[in-house]
């Protein structure tokens, strides 16, 4: 009579213990790879974000100073004793280049003043240009002053925002140097600690 043998032999507690630990490390991996290549797709998502954002702000600033018609003056935010004004200066001469000022004024051909204001005070840190030659600031309660605000401040933030201005003599116009930095303003997460920084110098086009 023919013997048939029934190998019935199962796992291991062992082996399903070995076979459960290489897929958790193995998910582990493939997780971890995934979530640092998400992340680096977010952080660079949010560099070109920012840099788009502050490159358009820096062209339309430069472009606006290029061709004024007349340089109004630049402040750093001293005020007359008597009035409380603004203390605003033409000559670029009496201060060091790298003097750091808060106020640009111009005037554009169409009669219009334009004011480019770096705010870092109490009225928050912001980068802007008000349809106005701007005497006072704070602004007072109720001023209707047209602005134009070149971030906003849900998704960007501003700091180490300036002017300079930079003049060989005073037979020339001045150059008028923009400086500031640009952040995401949720730095607890990661990939949103990207902070860039903006720079440069512009010309008048027409003389004064």
């Amino acid at each position: 009579m023919e013997k048939i043998l029934n190998n019935k032999r199962g796992y291991t507690l062992v082996e399903l213990l070995v076979a459960m630990i290489l897929l958790i490390t193995v998910g582990g991996i493939m997780a971890g790879i995934i979530v640092i290549s998400l992340r680096g797709s977010n952080r660079s998502t949010n560099v070109n974000d920012i840099r788009q954002e502050g490159n358009y702000a820096l062209s339309q600033m430069t472009k606006m100073i290029t061709y004024a018609q007349t340089f109004e003056g630049i402040s750093d935010g001293t005020k007359d004793v008597n009035t409380g004004d603004l203390v605003y200066t033409k000559d670029c001469t009496v201060n060091s280049p790298t003097h750091q000022y808060s106020f640009l004024k111009i005037s554009s051909f169409d009669q219009g003043k334009t004011t480019f204001v770096c705010s870092t005070g109490l009225q928050g840190d912001f980068i802007a240009s008000y349809g106005a030659a701007l005497t006072t600031w704070p602004l007072i309660t109720g001023n209707n002053t047209p602005s134009v605000k070149y971030f906003n401040e849900d998704k960007h933030t501003v700091s180490a925002c300036y002017f300079t201005c930079i003049q060989e003599n005073s037979s020339v116009t001045p150059n008028i140097g923009i400086s500031f930095t640009v952040q995401k303003p949720d730095t607890t997460i990661v990939e949103n600690k990207v902070s860039l920084d903006f720079e440069t110098t512009v010309g008048f086009r027409n003389s004064n």
